[in-house]
C-alpha cells in the first residue's frame, strides 16, 4: 500500500488511516455494521385530482400507471410505453426526418460562419438545413381503468391513507368504513409482465364493485365478457395498433357483464390483472415486432392464469425490492414523522430543514427510474414512463441536449444497472438511423448523427427551429456506453458499445472545421437553447461552441481508451490523437468564466436555465478543482452569472456542478431550492426559473418531466461519492446540514462498491468492495491512499475513525 499526495498537516490522519486498514476476504466472516435503515414511502391523507401534481406513479419499464386514491370512484391510468403516434404510416417510408439536398449548403453556411456572417448563415440554416417536423409524433397515452364502489365515499370513512412504499414498489389506499378497515393494493410486475390491483378488507367482508375500461383514442372497441374487458384499437395517423386485456378474479363473489362494464358482487376479495401491448419494436427501419398486440395480451395473462395475488405480489417484490434495497441512505434524524408527504414539502418551504424528505427525494429517483426503464422497452422519456394525454408536453419524447443524458446519470451509481440497457438499445438503433442523416446533411459516408430530439422512429436530422442543431448528441450519448463499461468492467459490452462509438468518432473525424488559426471547430454549432445577440439579431445557430469541443474531446478520448482496450483501429486512433492536438475545449473569458462559445459573448447577467459549456465540470471529468483549479474556478464564476433558480432540471443539474466544485453547502441549497414546491394551478405564473417540486414529489419544470428527479438523485450521489477522476472520493461535498449519518451500496467507477458513515461532518466507517480486483485509489479530503485489491475483497476503514 502507498500513500502520496500527503501534507504535512495530514500526518495524524495518514497514521491512523495506515493504523485502520483492515483487508477482510468477503467469504470470510467478519462482523458488519449496524446502521440505521430509514424506510422510505410518500403518504398522503386524501385521494388525488390532479395527475401531474397527486397522483402515484406505479411502473414496470413496459407500463405505467398513476393511481388517484378515490374512494367511492377509483381511477387509474394507464399507458404502455411505445404506443406512439407518428413514424412509418402504412405502407409508407419515415426517413428520420432528413431533408434531401441539406448537403448542398452546409459548405455554404460553414463559409457564411467563417466571414463572420452568423445571421445570414444562421437564416440559411433554418431555411435550408435543419429536419422535417412531419411525421415525428408523440407518445401516447392509452386507457383508465374506472372503478366504483357502492357504498363507499369520502364523508363515510376514517383514517384514510394513501402511500407508495418505494422498496417494494406497492401503492395503497387504506381506510375504515363501519369499523372495517379496507385495504388496496396495486403494483406493476416487471416478471409477470402486469399492473395488479387487489381488493380487500381485515373481515372478508363481501363487497361490490363496479369495473370500466375507457381510452383517449378515437379508433376503438371495448369488449366486455364474463370475467374481462379487451380494449383494441389503431392510432389515427399511423393506423399501429395497440391492445389491453383486463381480467378479474373474485374470491366468493360472482362476475357479470353489460354492454359498458363489469359487474363484480359479493366478493370477499378481488384481484384485477391488466396488460397492454403494441407491435412496436427497436428495429430499424420498419420498427414493428410483426406481432398481434392482443395476442401478446393473451399470452401474458395465459402464463400469469395459475398464480393467485400473493404469488404476484412475492414475485413482484422479490424482483423490485431486491435492487431497491442495494442502496440505503439516512441523512439525519426524521422528527416530522406525524406530517403526510405534501405537508412535509410545505413545511419545507419555510425550514429548508428536513434530512428525512431529502433522503426520501433520493430514494424516490430510484424508484422511478427503475419503475420507467427496463429490458426489452424503450428508455425513459421526459415523463418516464407516464403519460395520459395525446398531446404531452414536448411530445414526451427524447431530447437529448440533456434530459435523456439526465435520466441516466443516476443509473450507474445509484446501483440500478437493470435499467441501463433500454438506453443503449436506442442508441444502437440510432448508430443505424443516424447514417442517414450524416449522409444526407453532412455529406458523410461514414459514421452517424443524431441532433437534438429524437423519437421512437429514429428521427436524427437537426431539429426544425433555432433550438434544433446539436449534431454533438451522438458524443453525449456515447458516453453513458463507455461510463456503464467503466462501472462494470465488463469486455463483452464493450465490444458491443465500441462500433456505436467508433461510428460517431467517423463522423467527427469528417466533420470538424479548421479556423485560419489552425484550431478544430464545430459549424454549424449550438450550445443547446441559449444565444446572443449581434446587432439586432439574437444568434443561436452558430460555430464553435464550447459544449461541441468538450463533448467531441470527450469522445475521442473514451473512444481511444476502448480501442486500445479491444486491440483495434490503430490508425484511427492517429486520427483522433492528431485532432486532439488542435481543440481546445476550454476558454476563460473577460469576466473570468468559463467562455460559451469561441467568441467571448458570455454576459454576466444571463441566466439562462442550461449550462451547456459546464459539461466538462459534469457530467464530464475535464475540470476539476483538484487538478484544474484555473478552470474550477472560472466554472464558479458561470455558476454565480447563471444564479440558482431555473426549471426543475436546470436546478437539478447545478447540484451536481457544485458538489464537482466540492462545495457541499452551495449544492445542498440547491437541494432545498429543487423541494421548492409547485401550485400546479399556479404553473403560468412561475415563470424560466419557477422549477421544483410537486406535492407527489415529480418534478416540476414545470410542467412535469422526470429529469429532475434523476439529475437530484445523481446530485446527492455526486456529494457523497465521487470516482470520475480515476479515485474514489468520499464525502467530497458533505453539506453542513448533513452532520451525521450514513450511504450504503453506491456504485464507483472500476467496479467498486462503497458503503460510507459519517459523525458531526467526520468519515466514521468506509467499506469498499471489490468487484473486479483492480487497483484502489481513496480520497478523503486532501489525502490519497493507494492500495492493490483482490477479488471480492473489502476494505474496512473502522469506527476508531472518530478519534481523528
Amino acid at each position: 500500500m502507498n500513500i502520496f499526495e500527503m501534507n504535512t498537516s495530514d500526518f495524524k490522519k495518514i497514521k491512523v488511516l495506515m493504523l485502520l486498514i483492515i483487508v477482510v476476504s468477503a467469504c470470510e466472516p467478519h462482523k458488519e455494521p449496524q446502521l440505521d435503515q430509514p424506510s422510505y414511502s410518500l403518504w398522503y391523507s386524501s385521494a388525488a385530482q390532479d395527475w401531474q401534481a397527486e397522483a402515484l406513479p406505479i411502473g414496470n419499464g413496459h407500463i405505467g400507471a398513476m393511481v388517484f386514491g378515490g374512494v367511492a370512484n377509483e381511477r387509474i391510468q394507464f399507458t404502455e410505453k411505445t404506443l406512439w403516434s407518428g413514424g412509418p404510416a402504412e405502407g409508407s417510408e419515415y426517413r428520420g426526418g432528413v431533408r434531401e439536398g441539406a448537403g448542398a449548403v452546409l459548405p455554404k453556411i460553414r463559409q457564411l460562419y467563417a466571414e463572420g456572417k452568423e445571421c445570414e448563415a444562421q437564416q440559411l440554416t433554418l431555411d435550408q438545413f435543419t429536419g422535417l417536423k412531419e411525421g415525428f409524433g408523440a407518445n401516447q397515452g392509452l386507457g383508465d381503468i374506472l372503478i366504483h364502489f357502492p357504498g363507499h365515499d369520502s364523508v363515510s370513512v376514517a383514517n384514510y391513507r394513501r402511500e407508495l412504499d418505494l422498496e417494494n414498489g406497492i401503492a395503497r389506499v387504506q381506510y375504515t368504513k363501519d369499523g372495517v378497515t379496507h385495504q388496496r393494493e396495486y403494483f406493476c410486475s416487471y416478471p409477470d409482465k402486469l399492473l395488479v390491483m387487489h381488493f380487500s378488507n381485515d373481515k372478508q367482508l363481501q363487497f361490490d364493485l363496479e369495473l370500466k375500461l375507457s381510452t383517449i383514442h378515437q379508433n376503438f372497441q371495448i369488449q366486455y365478457a364474463e370475467g374481462s374487458i379487451i380494449l383494441t384499437g389503431n392510432l389515427q395517423d399511423n393506423n399501429r395498433p395497440f391492445a389491453a386485456k383486463l381480467r378479474v378474479k373474485a374470491s366468493q363473489g360472482t362476475i357479470s357483464a353489460t354492454d359498458s362494464s363489469l359487474q363484480i358482487a359479493s366478493a370477499e376479495d378481488i384481484t384485477i390483472e391488466l396488460t397492454a401491448a403494441t407491435d412496436y419494436a427497436i428495429d430499424y427501419p420498419e420498427y414493428k415486432s410483426g406481432e398481434v398486440p392482443l395476442d401478446i395480451c393473451q399470452n401474458t395473462l395465459a402464463k400469469a392464469r395459475e398464480k393467485n395475488f400473493e404469488d404476484l405480489k412475492q414475485a413482484h417484490i422479490a424482483d423490485f425490492s431486491d435492487i431497491m434495497k442495494r442502496v440505503s441512505i439516512k441523512l439525519g434524524e426524521d422528527t416530522l414523522q406525524q406530517l403526510a408527504t405534501d405537508q412535509r414539502l410545505a413545511a419545507y418551504q419555510h425550514s429548508r430543514n428536513d434530512p428525512y424528505l431529502e433522503g426520501l427525494l433520493f430514494q424516490f429517483g430510484r424508484y422511478l427510474l427503475l419503475s420507467a426503464s427496463r429490458e426489452n422497452s424503450l428508455p425513459a422519456h421526459l415523463q418516464g414512463i407516464w403519460n395520459h394525454s395525446l398531446h404531452p408536453p414536448w411530445n414526451a419524447d427524447y431530447h437529448l441536449n440533456i434530459n435523456l443524458q439526465m435520466n441516466y446519470w443516476p443509473v450507474e451509481v445509484a446501483n440500478l444497472g437493470e435499467a441501463y440497457m433500454p438506453l443503449h438499445y436506442l442508441a444502437e438503433s440510432l448508430s443505424k438511423a443516424g447514417r442517414e442523416t450524416a449522409r444526407v446533411h453532412y455529406n458523410t459516408k461514414q459514421g452517424w448523427s443524431v441532433n437534438w430530439a429524437t423519437n421512437a422512429w429514429g428521427f436524427t436530422a437537426p431539429g426544425w427551429g433555432e433550438w434544433g442543431l446539436f449534431p454533438a448528441a451522438n458524443a453525449w450519448l456515447c458516453l453513458h456506453l463507455y461510463e456503464h463499461f467503466l462501472f462494470t468492467g465488463d469486455m463483452s459490452y464493450l465490444k458491443k458499445a465500441y462500433p456505436i462509438m467508433k461510428g460517431a468518432a467517423e463522423f467527427w473525424l469528417q466533420n470538424m472545421v479548421e479556423t485560419p488559426e489552425g484550431e478544430l471547430i464545430t459549424s454549424p454549432a449550438n450550445s443547446p437553447e441559449n444565444g446572443y445577440k449581434v446587432d439586432d439579431c439574437v444568434i443561436q445557430i452558430t460555430n464553435g461552441t464550447s459544449m461541441d469541443i468538450q463533448l467531441i474531446h470527450n469522445l475521442y478520448s473514451n473512444c481511444m481508451a476502448a480501442a486500445r482496450l479491444l486491440g483495434v483501429d490503430q490508425e484511427m486512433i492517429a486520427q483522433m490523437e492528431s485532432q486532439l492536438k488542435k481543440i481546445n475545449p476550454l476558454r476563460i473569458g473577460q469576466h473570468g468564466q468559463l467562455q460559451e462559445w469561441i467568441n467571448d459573448h458570455d454576459r454576466p447577467d444571463d441566466q439562462h436555465r442550461h449550462v451547456s459549456h459546464l459539461f466538462a465540470l459534469h457530467p464530464g471529468s475535464q475540470i476539476s478543482p483538484i487538478y484544474t483549479p484555473e478552470y474550477a474556478e472560472a466554472a464558479r464564476t458561470t455558476l454565480q452569472h447563471r444564479g440558482d433558480l431555473g426549471t426543475g432540471w436546470a436546478r437539478a443539474w447545478k447540484i451536481n456542478f457544485w458538489a464537482r466544485l466540492l462545495d457541499g453547502n452551495h449544492a445542498h441549497e440547491l437541494v432545498a431550492n429543487h423541494l421548492n414546491m409547485v401550485d400546479p394551478s399556479q404553473e403560468a405564473n412561475y415563470g424560466p426559473g419557477g422549477g421544483g417540486t410537486y406535492s407527489n414529489l415529480l418534478c416540476a419544470h414545470p410542467p412535469f418531466q422526470i429529469d429532475g428527479n434523476l439529475g437530484y438523485t445523481a446530485g446527492l450521489c455526486e456529494m457523497l461519492l465521487q470516482s470520475h477522476l480515476g479515485e474514489i472520493h468520499v464525502l467530497p461535498a458533505l453539506p453542513d446540514a448533513w452532520a451525521s449519518g450514513h450511504v450504503s451500496g453506491l456504485k464507483a467507477r472500476g467496479g467498486f462498491e462503497v458503503d460510507i458513515a459519517w459523525k458531526n461532518g467526520t468519515l466514521t466507517q468506509l467499506r469498499v468492495k471489490s468487484l473486479l480486483g483492480k487497483p484502489l485509489k481513496i480520497r478523503y479530503g486532501e489525502v490519497l491512499v493507494e492500495m492493490n485489491s483482490d477479488q471480492d475483497v473489502n476494505y474496512l476503514f473502522d469506527e476508531a475513525l472518530e478519534s481523528l
